[in-house]
């Protein structure tokens, strides 16, 4: 409506002279000022963004990450537990770092779920009360399981478990995929559900997924193995578990997720794994191959024979390894440091056949690659194309293929233990003590025995010396 006719319609209405008239119009104003501008107010949510302050670098050359918070022109910070190097930000403060834009994310979007629960609410509060309902953990009556999950894996990687984060990331991603949302509450993962969630992972199934460059992108997944869905349940009940410990209390009776259903849905059995080990021709094979390399089947080749010298290192403690000490490399491997008393530490002799590989690759991965699952993307790509290049070649040459399986990085290891036993005669303990099976602090015996690695040296030069000897009869390696 023009205001010419506004007017004329409030003086035909109240019959009131110009003066009156205007009067009324200030009073609509006012009313409007009350009663509808506050409705606009709803939209005008607080602001969440990661920051670091140049000004609060601490003495060790580091700055805390920390969550802005802006409101009505007003600002608070929430510290996190997270630590910036210069190497990890960019001229301007702003983070380049993936690992730790994958590590904020989750907690930035729960965050801004948050604020938008308080609706009209947030109008009353200053930028430090909205600092403080957000550090407020989940409500025990409501307990969030994504949100709790994606916390738990962003603690995985802090300690360096990137393993066991990236298998609980998929469980995440596959619960999102069968329910159709990100809001999942414990109250929602009963056993009749997760019934139905293995028959969903046992089909084959099409998956959306966001691409890099911001579209989406279609996956297809084959239906599960039984080995699959025993690996994704188990991952499940660790979180569940884990979730129960953090938001239930018996001692005082505060129990937030009541029911278990993993008391009525059973895990099935994970079958017997494969056996992967290689023969002495085709180690040797991959050793000696030098045809047609890339950067990346390079890398795997030297890295997958570097492994297999050091009995069996695993890929994830070549990436964090940076010096040797005396003629060995001491280390504590990573996969269940966590867990054993002895961090499970162990001492390699470096034999005269990786002494160029360690000069090449040690101190240097970590800088190659932000993270152990970076190289580890780079090994798989590389052996798989290694495999596909032996095979090319040997069919050209004898006319069959060497390896009927995709070479895979653990098969170095697996490799070395089998030739120890079935070649070598080594014992199982001489073995487990070579491969780091064994915790020195937790058998009673062994608590009087100080550690012997001149027996792991032993395995060691068992083990190698049989690729010297085939190596000198065998015509089967290529250059």
């Amino acid at each position: 409506m023009h205001f010419k006719a506004f007017f004329k319609l409030l003086r035909r209405k109240y019959q009131c002279t110009y003066h009156l008239m205007l009067l009324s119009f200030a009073a609509f104003f006012d009313e409007l000022i009350e009663n509808v501008l506050p409705l606009f107010y709803l939209y005008v949510m607080a602001t969440v963004k990661e920051v670091i302050l140049k000004e609060k670098k601490r003495d060790d050359g580091t700055w805390n990450l920390k969550i802005r918070i802006i409101h009505n022109r007003r600002t608070a910070y929430i510290s996190t537990s997270h630590y910036i190097g210069a190497k990890q930000i960019r001229k301007d403060f702003s983070i380049k770092d993936p690992f730790i834009e994958d590590l904020i994310s989750p907690v930035l979007s729960d965050y801004r779920k948050k604020i938008s629960s308080l609706g009209a609410g947030i109008n009353s509060m200053t930028a430090k009360d909205v600092a403080e309902f957000l550090k407020k953990e989940d409500t025990p009556s409501d307990v969030h399981f994504i949100n709790f999950a994606e916390k738990y894996i962003c603690d995985l990687k802090l300690n360096g478990k990137i393993g066991s984060a990236r298998n609980m990331q998929t469980v995440v991603y596959s619960l999102i995929d069968f329910f159709g949302t990100r809001d999942i509450f414990a109250l929602d993962i009963t056993a009749h559900k997760l019934f139905e969630i293995e028959a969903y992972l046992r089909k084959p199934r099409t998956l959306k997924r966001k691409h890099s460059s911001g579209g989406e992108m279609e996956l297809k997944r084959a239906g599960s193995t039984t080995a699959g869905i025993h690996t994704f349940m188990r991952d499940l009940r660790l979180l569940f578990n884990a979730a129960r410990d953090k938001f239930n209390d018996e001692d005082t009776g505060k129990i937030s997720i009541v029911h278990y259903p993993f008391r009525k849905y059973k895990i099935a059995e994970a079958p017997a794994p494969v056996k992967r080990n290689l023969t002495i021709e085709q180690i040797i094979a991959i050793r000696d191959f030098e045809i047609n390399f890339d950067g990346r089947m390079k890398i795997a080749r030297d890295l997958f024979m570097l492994s297999f010298y050091l009995c069996g290192m695993n890929a994830v403690d070549l990436y964090k390894a940076d010096k040797q000490e005396k003629g060995r490399i001491n280390y504590n491997r990573s996969k269940t440091e966590e867990r054993r008393k002895d961090k499970a530490f162990i001492s390699i002799r470096v034999p005269e056949e990786s002494s160029a590989l360690i000069e090449k690759y040690f101190g240097k991965l970590n800088s190659m690659y932000t993270a152990s699952t970076g190289l580890g993307r780079v090994i798989s790509y590389g052996l798989n194309k290694l495999t596909d290049a032996i095979n090319d070649h040997f069919v050209k040459e004898h006319g069959i293929k060497l390896f009927e399986v995709v070479i895979e990085f653990y098969m170095a290891r697996h490799s070395f233990a089998n030739f120890a036993r079935n070649v070598c005669r080594f014992s199982k303990d001489d073995i487990a003590l070579a491969l780091n099976h064994i915790d020195l602090s937790r058998k009673t015996t062994d608590i009087y025995i100080s550690p012997d690695w001149s027996i792991i040296d032993q395995v060691q030069k068992g083990v190698l010396d049989l690729l010297k000897e085939k190596g000198q009869s065998t015509t089967t390696a290529v250059s």
